[in-house]
């Protein structure tokens, strides 16, 4: 009930939401619920996935058992591999790769002396939208601006609350999407991005792009964001939901305007495709000698996994 409270949407989905919020409700009553609507035929649609993310864990299990190298992109994500028991016979670490323009080197400066923050990414619960905008009122109107690049339409019920939270700001702003050409033209107009997800991300590309275009990230500390966000180095990090954390981070670009510079200046260099395709290609070749050095007897897998036993995750 927990993970389906993020996925399902209208009326079933404000009641899992309610009960996900007090952990031993949904512990206790997820079994009960899978074994009585797996006997009934015309369960409704929310049971039916209740089923099936009972199916997952062990599906990925056996799946991945099968492989040979599994590519995580950060240590985080390997990690909750290990945890939840996911066994490959090796996995390894390689973060993506990106193609940027030249152009998105360098930010354009500004005379004013406005925080320009950003949000970019899907109009959803779990990305944390909302801290952010309820950390927006506790910040001098005057000095921040937030530009919200995304598409609302896909969770209305959500909608609706992101809405009522930007009701009487008037330095928010709702942008809409952009072509991927055009990221570094919206990164050179914003001083910093905010990731305020409430969940374990697993590589975002959002993050590495405001890194290829050096714009600081301010990020949930938690999972694979606080893997890629080094507080006070290239970014700073908040306590995951706390918008009161969230608006005193902000509020810090805003009081010492040397820290803005000296997180620009520890923005690393991101890794390109070519880097990352380098670093798979390198694994698919080791395998392969591997397999031809052994002989084919040597790696027994069943034709379940359509004859790739390795890949990035």
């Amino acid at each position: 009930l927990t993970c389906l409270a993020c996925i399902t949407g209208g009326p079933s989905g404000l009641w899992i939401r309610r009960v996900a919020k007090r952990e031993w409700i949904p512990r206790a009553l997820s079994p009960v619920l899978i074994a009585f609507g797996s006997l009934r035929a015309d369960k409704p649609e929310w049971v039916s996935n209740l089923i099936l993310m009972s199916q997952r864990l062990p599906w990925m299990k056996k799946t991945l058992s099968l492989v040979d190298v599994l590519v995580a992109p950060t240590a985080n994500t390997a990690n909750l591999l290990t945890i939840n028991e996911i066994r490959p016979l090796e996995i390894r670490t390689s973060g993506f790769g990106l193609e940027m323009p030249a152009a998105a080197a360098q930010p354009v400066p500004h005379e004013d002396s406005i925080l320009r923050v950003g949000y970019i990414g899907t109009f959803r619960h779990t990305k944390g939208l909302h801290v952010l905008l309820q950390a927006m009122p506790k910040l001098p109107a005057d000095k921040v601006r937030l530009e919200i690049y995304g598409t609302p339409g896909h969770f209305p019920e959500y909608d609706a609350v992101v809405q009522s939270l930007a009701e009487g700001l008037e330095n928010v702003s709702f942008r809409g999407t952009f072509p991927n050409e055009q990221v570094a033209q919206i990164f050179a107009g914003l001083d910093v991005l905010v990731m305020p997800a409430l969940w374990y991300e697993n590589s975002p590309l959002v993050v590495l792009s405001s890194f290829a275009c050096k714009t600081p990230v301010v990020a949930s500390n938690v999972g694979s964001l606080a893997d890629l966000v080094k507080h006070g180095e290239n970014g700073l990090l908040f306590k995951m939901g706390d918008a009161d954390d969230l608006a005193a981070q902000l509020q810090s670009l805003m009081q010492d305007p040397t820290l803005l510079r000296r997180l620009h200046e520890g923005i690393p260099e991101v890794r390109t495709i070519d880097q990352n395709a380098e670093d798979v290609f390198g694994i698919y070749s080791q395998l392969t000698r591997s397999s031809e050095e052994n002989g084919s007897k040597a790696i027994t897998r069943p034709p379940s996994v359509s004859g790739v036993r390795s890949g990035p995750l």
